[in-house]
Parts: C-alpha cells; structure tokens; sequence
C-alpha cells in the first residue's frame, strides 16, 4: 500500500537513495514472494521512469533483467524457473507495451544484450524444466524484437548453431524413453511439453529467418518430426505444426534432392501408403478397397473416410470403428506431394513414387475420389 502512496521524486528517492538493493533483495525472492508483488514494484519504477529517467537508471545499475535470467540456472527448481520466465516475459510486455516506448528501451536493450543473451543460452542446456521455460522466453523476445532489426534471438541461434540445435534435437529424440497416456483411443504415446515447446520455437525461427530451413534439413530436423508425426498418431497440433513445417519446406528454393532425401530418410511414401490402406481396407469396403467414386460417396459412408475411420468387425463378429485421427492430416500431405509429381522441377520425386508400392497401390488410385468425396460432402 506504501508504494502505491509514493509518487514521482518521492517514489525514486524510496529506491534509490534509501533502499538501493531492493531489486536485488527481490530477484531472490523469487519462488517466496508472490510474481504479482514483484511485479507491482517493478511497474512501479518503469511508469515513473517514463517522467524521471534517474528511475530506468537505478533499474539498469541494477541489472535486473540479468540477474533474472541467471535464476534459470540448472541448480534451481523448476517452480523458480517458472516463476522467473513469468515474471521476465509480463517484465518484457509491460515495457513494450508502454505509451513511450523510446524511454524504456534501455531496459529492452540490457534484456538483448550479448551478455545477458550468452548467460541465457547457456542455462537452457543445463535442464529441461530451463529449457521449457527460456525458450518460452525467448520467443516473447522474439516477438517483441523492433522491425528492421537484427534479431538477438537469431543471432545468438546462428551463433551457438551446433551447440544448441543439436541439443534441441537431442531433446525431441524421446525414441528410448516414451511415456504414455490413457486416452479414449486406447493408450498412446504422449509426446510431452518439452518437444511442443521446442517445436513452436523453431517454426517462430523459421518463419522469421527463412534460411533457417536449408540448415534444418541438414541436421535432419525434417526427417525427425515426420516420424514423430506417426510415432503419435493422435496429437493434432503436432500434425498441423508438421504440415506447417512442411508447407514452408516447399515453399522455399530447396533443391529437388534435399526433399527427396527427407522423403527417403522417413520411408515418408510407404507410410502414408500404409495410413491410407488401415482407412480404405475396413469391412465397409469391398475386398481390397474402394472400387470407385460411389463406394467414397457420403451417402454410403457417413463421415466415416472424412473423420478417418476404419470399421472392421472383431474376434466377436461385432463390428467397431478405429479412429485414424491424423489420416485428415494424411491426406493434405498426400495432396502436397502429388502436387509435387506433377511439377517439372520435382519429377525425381514423381519417379521416386513409382516406385512405392503401397504409395501406387493406395494413394494414386483413390486420392482423387477422396478429394471429389470431400467437395461432395461440403455441398451437402
């Protein structure tokens, strides 16, 4: 109550000539004292700052934003880390966020600093409950880095490159050490918060810095997260971040083989070959699948093909339905690479897919149908 009595001169003289440390007295009582009060005192300073710069210049002597980012050090908790990367991210937004910007750039400018940044990398190897949490640091900076500059994020990305995407990708390898979760569609794999965390971050990178995407595919990035995408079945925001990955792959100058390597890599054709065979092969189909345009009609298959169901009948002659829930997901990539087939600069890939046999056998004959069953089944 005392501080929100204290305006002005009033206000900087309390901090700065009576109680000097009291920044520092409250970067360590981080995880006791509650991240609002915290808070409340640092928004405090900022909006006097705005009038009375001796405010931002007590903050910057302080080394506010530094000291924070050192508390994301592997030796503390992961409820410190949290609360830490909460209160820098609200700390961040509420200087942006302020009706004079130019004032409180300093504060912005110490945060970005090579300093500050090399202290921050190098906590973000240290534990996963670090990395979660400065990463989701790291992209509020991202967000919030001025147009027209050079970005702190990418910069210090490209410069710790082998060190820390190799380490990003070391942590998205959960192959030896999967947990898994109970759901309706029977127990999965859970693909975790640290693998989303790390995928949102390098989409935000890639989309910022689109030559970010060569050096992806050259430490095999590509490859990895189309096999997560079949690894877990039925995360969807997994599927949709993939296909935006893959969307923006396509989109750049890559070089007909650098694709065609990552399409090898995954067996890519054959498994959505596969994923179109577990839909198609169901009972309600004749034997061997969908003859033609009136068997992937909406009439005879009521949402079945669209919502990715297999129905088939079980040990006890009754008959049940398999969600696929990524075949939607599936099928826009299937789409992709079809549209890929049938370009001039990509007619390696074309021949590449000849010679898939569950790619011909599955995908050519009835993407086609299912794509018309789609258009039917939107006009009804």
């Amino acid at each position: 109550m005392l501080l929100f009595m204290l305006r002005g001169k009033i206000l900087v003289d309390f901090f700065v000539n009576r109680h000097p440390r009291l920044l520092e007295n409250l970067v360590h009582k981080v995880g006791v004292v509650t991240t609002s009060d915290i808070l409340m005192v640092i928004r405090l300073i900022i909006q006097a700052g705005k009038k009375i710069p001796e405010a931002i210049d007590w903050l910057m002597s302080s080394s506010l934003t530094k000291r924070l980012v050192d508390r994301l050090a592997p030796s503390e908790s992961h409820i410190i880390h949290e609360e830490v990367a909460s209160l820098l991210i609200d700390i961040l937004a509420e200087i942006k966020g302020g009706d004079n910007e130019t004032d409180l750039l300093p504060l912005l400018d110490e945060f970005r600093s090579e300093e500050t940044f090399d202290l921050l990398f190098l906590h973000l190897t240290g534990s996963p409950s670090a990395l979660v949490n400065g990463i989701a640091l790291l992209q509020t900076v991202l967000e919030l880095d001025i147009e027209g500059e050079d970005s702190m994020v990418l910069l210090k990305f490209i410069d710790n490159l082998d060190t820390f995407l190799g380490f990003l990708l070391d942590a998205m390898d959960t192959a030896t050490s999967r947990k898994t979760i109970k759901m309706t569609t029977g127990t999965q794999f859970s693909l975790g918060l640290t693998n989303m965390t790390i995928l949102n971050f390098i989409l935000a990178l890639v989309t910022e810095e689109p030559e970010l995407r060569t050096i992806l595919v050259e430490y095999g990035f590509y490859s990895l997260i189309l096999e997560m995408m079949f690894v877990y079945p039925t995360n969807n925001i997994l599927h949709d971040l993939v296909l935006q990955f893959f969307l923006l792959l396509c989109g750049g100058s890559h070089e007909e083989d650098e694709i065609m390597d990552i399409i090898t890599q995954c067996d890519l054709l054959d498994r959505i070959g596969e994923t179109w065979e577990q839909v198609l092969a169901g009972d309600e189909f004749p034997a061997g699948g969908p003859q033609n345009s009136d068997d992937l009609s909406p009439k005879n298959l009521p949402g079945t093909i669209s919502r990715g169901i297999r129905v088939v009948t079980n040990a006890a002659g009754v008959r049940e339905e398999q969600p696929i829930t990524y075949f939607g997901h599936i099928a826009i990539l299937s789409n992709m690479i079809a549209d890929m087939c049938e370009e001039e600069n990509y007619q390696g890939i074309s021949e590449l897919s000849e010679t898939s046999t569950k790619w011909t056998q599955w995908v050519v004959p009835y993407l086609e149908l299912y794509n018309n069953c789609m258009i039917d089944m939107t006009e009804m």
